[in-house]
């Protein structure tokens, strides 16, 4: 589809990221890529940016770095 080769995410970022704004920004529980202990990094992070304490694009880079060391124990390597 169009939107993964203007995407500058992965393919599973997008529609990861497509899932969340289908439900206001909350993908269902059992959604097989999302752990609930990523919107805890991800509201702690919006706060301090709500809060004047960084940049949005350090809340960025904070959020992504932050969910992607919890989700790498389930990413199953390519063979």
């Amino acid at each position: 589809m169009d939107r993964f080769k203007c995407s500058p995410l992965p393919e599973w970022q997008t529609r990861m990221t497509q899932d969340g704004l289908k439900k206001d920004g909350k993908v269902d529980a059992d959604h097989p890529n999302v752990k609930p202990e990523m919107w805890t990094v991800i509201n702690q992070q919006v706060t301090k940016l709500m809060n004047a304490e960084q940049s949005a694009r350090d809340t960025g880079k904070q959020i992504t770095e932050q969910v992607n060391a919890l989700f790498q124990p389930y990413v199953v390597p390519k063979t």
